[in-house]
């Protein structure tokens, strides 16, 4: 059971997940496993908390970042996918993991003057995206995954996230 405070988080991740997969990702998914994990009818993504210092030794081991960030993404490899396609819920594809860094994103809501629960809300979705194959590499990508967060968070009630909020 998830506690009550911590239900817009599950919210942002379901809305998120409920978004079709990346063409180029789904494509090379097509090509690494078994269709039925295609065409799952549920996805998973795990969305976990932690501090300023697990994510900057994850930052510096898999991006070569030495700093924290916000939200770092982990998409499920082929290995994984394999797992779950033997494991007992086949009609559930685990997409990845996403974690947050709650410190660094506490400070960064009250740097940028956004509520905790809207800056949250908007990280996940964004790093459940990145699950699913998008990213803000080059402009055109960018304003694809942007405009899909943008909509996502009205879907849930929250402003524009790449818009100053007016107090």
């Amino acid at each position: 059971e998830v506690s009550d405070d911590f239900k817009f988080i599950r919210e942002a991740a379901f809305l998120a997940l409920s978004q079709k997969m990346h063409p180029e990702t789904e494509l090379q998914q097509r090509e690494q496993s078994d269709q039925s994990a295609i065409k799952s009818p549920h996805r998973l993504a795990v969305i976990m908390l932690s501090d300023n210092r697990t994510i900057r030794d994850l930052n510096k081991t898999y991006r070569g970042k030495d700093q924290a960030t916000n939200i770092l993404s982990f998409p499920a490899n082929e290995m994984d996918l394999e797992m779950h396609n033997q494991a007992d819920e086949p009609e559930t594809q685990h997409i990845g993991d996403a974690i947050l860094a709650y410190e660094y994103v506490e400070n960064e809501a009250k740097i940028e003057q956004k509520p905790l629960k809207t800056h949250i809300s908007h990280l996940v979705i964004h790093g459940v995206l990145h699950l699913l194959g998008y990213d803000h590499e080059t402009t055109e990508e960018a304003s694809i995954m942007e405009s899909l967060e943008i909509a996502l968070m009205k879907q849930l009630g929250y402003p524009n996230p790449y818009e100053p909020e007016i107090t």
